[in-house]
């Protein structure tokens, strides 16, 4: 075996020789690089497995009301509140907008308006029954949950309350004004219901998922989706992930995406499986992808599976969550590889 020599400065910086086996060493080097990423691999693999365990186990604890405020929360583009005609206003008085909303919905979230918050106008009907806005349905949440109410109860109680939707026909209107969530802050006199910081890291995700996508070869349209967050379409040109992108919703963009990443990755086109055994296999795999990267999507994915699996952990089987942990681990190792290699 060669002997070869390296010179290093001692600590008086005098010039000293030593000899190394150079095989030796770098096989050495070699075998221990090899043992720690064995170790850490399986880590992340045991990890991921604990984490969608646990979350199976829980979905039986999820409540109605708790499956009521994900839909809300998860549905929160312009057309979910309002008509299509001030949607369109919305967009064009502010191209930026994030999450809009009216000064009375604000305040019930426990927000007030910014000095000098820009107004942006619609039109408001008059004369028919008046449509409940989120804010006034999760504050009525709230507070039955704070007089120690159960979530059936509540469940029962908001059915009766805002059960149905307003109907009514009119041709009168006046101007009423809306307001974005950059030109509000928290009201330090009331809770704030929800929060709506705009998460880097989410944001930073999605950039890395979309980029993952396209190396793929699975397009991401941003635009549009009709009453939906997003949905994976087949092509004769390939797979097309579809996603509604609004300014200041990074968490539920990137949940968008790495659930659609997941129908796309787990072939749900032409795998024989029930429909909800696919919907739950594509949370999953955006809740483990997500959560790795310290974007929880916690509630959201204890909500979604539950309703699909009918709050029964028993129906999602020991192979679907093979495929699952198999799906997120290769996202995670490819967007891994994207930051190693500082692109």
């Amino acid at each position: 075996m060669a002997t070869r020599w390296i010179t290093k400065k001692n600590k008086h910086n005098e010039n000293i020789h030593i000899p190394i086996q150079e095989k030796k060493t770098r096989e050495r080097e070699i075998l221990l690089e090899m043992q720690e990423q064995s170790k850490s691999e399986k880590r992340r693999v045991e990890n991921l497995e604990d984490k969608a365990r646990a979350i199976l186990k829980d979905i039986s604890n999820v409540s109605d009301v708790d499956l009521l405020l994900d839909t809300m929360k998860r549905y929160t583009g312009l057309l979910s509140s309002y008509s299509p005609f001030n949607a369109s206003l919305i967009q064009k008085y502010d191209p930026d907008y994030t999450i809009v909303r009216s000064k009375g919905e604000w305040d019930r979230f426990g927000y007030e308006l910014k000095e000098g918050a820009k107004k942006i106008p619609i039109l408001v009907p008059i004369g028919v029954p008046k449509k409940h806005m989120p804010g006034e349905i999760v504050k009525f949440i709230e507070e039955k949950r704070a007089e120690g109410l159960s979530d059936e109860m509540i469940d029962h109680l908001v059915s009766e309350k805002f059960g149905g939707n307003p109907e009514g026909y009119t041709h009168i209107f006046k101007i009423g004004y809306v307001y974005d969530k950059r030109d509000v802050k928290p009201n330090p006199k009331k809770k704030q219901l929800d929060e709506w910081d705009i998460d880097l890291t989410a944001k930073e995700l999605y950039e890395k998922a979309k980029k993952f996508a396209e190396q793929n070869d699975i397009k991401v349209v941003e635009g549009g989706t009709d009453e939906s967050r997003g949905y994976t379409a087949s092509t004769n040109a390939g797979i097309e992930i579809h996603v509604m992108k609004a300014p200041g919703e990074d968490r539920e963009t990137v949940n968008t995406i790495l659930h659609e990443l997941g129908h796309s990755l787990l072939d749900h086109f032409t795998r024989k499986i029930p429909d909800e055994q696919k919907e739950a296999e594509a949370q999953l795999t955006a809740y483990l992808v997500a959560s790795h990267y310290g974007v929880n999507l916690q509630k959201e994915t204890k909500a979604y599976i539950g309703s699909w699996l009918d709050k029964k952990g028993d129906r999602f089987t020991e192979e679907n969550l093979d495929r699952v942990l198999k799906t997120a681990k290769d996202i995670i190792n490819s967007i891994d590889a994207m930051n190693y290699g500082g692109k």
